[in-house]
Parts: C-alpha cells; structure tokens; sequence
C-alpha cells in the first residue's frame, strides 16, 4: 500500500463532508486508502453518511469511536489502521486540490520525511477569502526554521508513516499537538522535509471553527514548544523540556486558568482574524481601521501578528 489518507471528523456538516471527501475519492488509485474516524457517535445522520459513502467508494475504511475521544487519539487511531507507506492529512471541511496526492508521492519518493503546501483559504460557502502561504519553498532540514511558530497546514502534509510511527504519532499538546509533531520529526535523525509554495488544499476558515475558540490554548502550547525547540540540541532533549514546561504550567494558579481572560483572548482573536479576512476581501479604508480597531481593542492579539508577520519573512534555514 503507498498512501494512506486519513481524515477525522467530528462536528462538520454533511454538505461540507461530502465536499471533502469526494475531493479525496477522485484521486484514490488502486494502491491508496482513505480511512475516515468518526469521532462523534451521537451524531446518527453523520454515521448513516458514512457508511453509505463507504458502499459506493473503492478503499474506504471506517472507525468509530464508542464516545467522543478528541482529536489526537483519532489521528493516532487513524495511523494505527494506515498501511500505506506515507499518510496523507485531510480535515473534513476541506478540499483536497486535483493531483494532490500524486505529486506529494513523488515529492517523498525523493527522499523526504514530510511534505506541506500552501492552501487556499474558503468560507462556510466556498468563497475565496484569503493565502495561506508558506515562507519559502524547498528543503527543511532543522526545526530552528519553526522559531517563529508554526507555518505548517495541518490539512496540506503527507508524511512518512514509519517515522511517524517510531516517534509515536501524535502526543497530546493541547491544541498545537501538530506543530509538536513537526518539530519532532526534524529533531529525528537525519529528517528532511519540503515545502512546496504551490497550494494543494482549499482550507476553510470557518467564523466558530475550533482553532479561534481555542486560540489561548494553542498560543500557551506553542509559545511551550518554541522555548523547547530553542533549547534543545536533541529529540529526548526537547521531549525532557516538553514535559517539564507542561508539568509546571499545572502548578500555582495563573491569569490564562480564569474563565473571563480566557474568553477575552479567544474573542480578540477570532474577531482580528474576522477583519483581517475581510481586509484581504475588500481592501478600504473602512475594513483597514476596523481591523486596527480590533488590534487597539485587544491587544493581546499584538504578539500574534508580530510572529505572524516574522513567519512570513523568515528565510528557512535549510
């Protein structure tokens, strides 16, 4: 088996499912798999889908889980049952561009241990909103070039199965549990990665999507693993950092456990990245004070920016 295609899904509509799917299904070939994990059992219409989506399409396999398990365990329950030689990343909102999978064969074929794109972002009704673009194309070869933050779309990598698989799949880094992995896979020895600046995915943004309601959480976490990854001249050195920095965050009480900041925070930032979209949509004067409005409003938003920007003018230190 060459590709395994693994796609979680959880609280997405049929409408969209069936969008990013089927977008999945025009380019499995006979030697490639697409393994769906329903990560929500209360949700019989999203099971009936499923299974009937499973009858009409060649190398599908379905797994679901008895309750709600999260995210990470669905994607290493997904690894768990891949048998292809790479994985493929897909979320089920989004939309897989045609010759994605071909040419993201060929790019690991050549040696690497993963592959990303830039994506084109879309809204709940398929509009072109927005680029998501990556820093610089070609190889990576040290996790130095995540010093920043990450860069990396989830929903565009195919990776490696067996070096995911030695590094033991996903771990459980709330909300940033792929830039983790990222960064492991190039402290591995002798890992190599490339980035490819053409887009292979539609990536929608969605206005209650589980990234903004979480954009605390994940900023706590990555900021954890870019102190980690800055330190660390090894793997088992940034494990070691990893698990003091998450262990010591549990002690004492801090402003980032109180409900009202918490909600401050994500509220910031989802509504920054609502009027940075619709700056990009329809460049004005009125959209670009609304967006500075926004930054002035809540200013913790600042840092987000400021790495954002740095990102994208970071040169890859390959």
């Amino acid at each position: 088996m060459e590709l395994s295609v693994v796609v979680p899904v959880y609280d997405e509509s049929l409408f969209v499912v069936q969008k990013a799917l089927s977008s999945v299904s025009r380019q499995l070939k006979s030697n490639y798999e697409l393994i769906i994990i329903d990560d929500n059992p209360q949700r019989t219409d999203l099971k009936a889908f499923l299974q009937d989506f499973q009858s009409k399409t060649k190398s599908v396999f379905l797994v679901f889980n008895s309750v709600n398990k999260g995210l990470v365990y669905s994607l290493n329950k997904g690894l768990q049952q891949a048998k292809g030689k790479y994985i493929a990343r897909m979320d089920a909102d989004d939309i897989s561009l045609p010759g994605r999978f071909e040419a993201q064969v060929a790019i690991l074929d050549g040696g690497y241990d993963f592959t990303a794109s830039a994506a084109i972002e879309i809204d709940e009704n398929d509009d072109k909103i927005g680029f998501r673009k990556m820093p610089f194309e070609g190889v990576m070869e040290t996790p130095t070039v995540f010093k920043y933050g990450n860069f990396i779309i989830h929903p565009s990598v195919m990776m490696r199965r067996d070096v995911v698989n030695k590094l033991g799949g996903y771990h459980d880094i709330p909300s940033a549990e792929d830039f983790d992995l990222w960064v492991r896979i190039l402290f591995f020895h002798h890992s190599r990665a490339f980035l490819v600046t053409d887009p292979k995915v539609l990536y929608r943004v969605r206005a209650n999507g589980i990234s903004l309601a979480n954009r605390l959480t994940m900023d706590i976490s990555s900021n954890a693993i870019k102190r980690a990854l800055n330190k660390a001249s090894s793997l088992a050195e940034y494990d070691e950092l990893i698990d003091q920095s998450f262990n010591e965050s549990k002690k004492g009480i801090k402003i980032s456990d109180w409900k009202p900041f918490q909600k401050y925070y994500n509220y910031g930032a989802r509504e920054y990245e609502v009027k940075s979209r619709q700056l990009k949509k329809s460049p004005s004067i009125k959209n670009y004070f609304s967006m500075v409005g926004s930054l002035l409003l809540f200013p913790l938003t600042w840092s987000y920016v400021i790495n954002a920007v740095l990102r994208r003018f970071h040169e890859g230190e390959g």
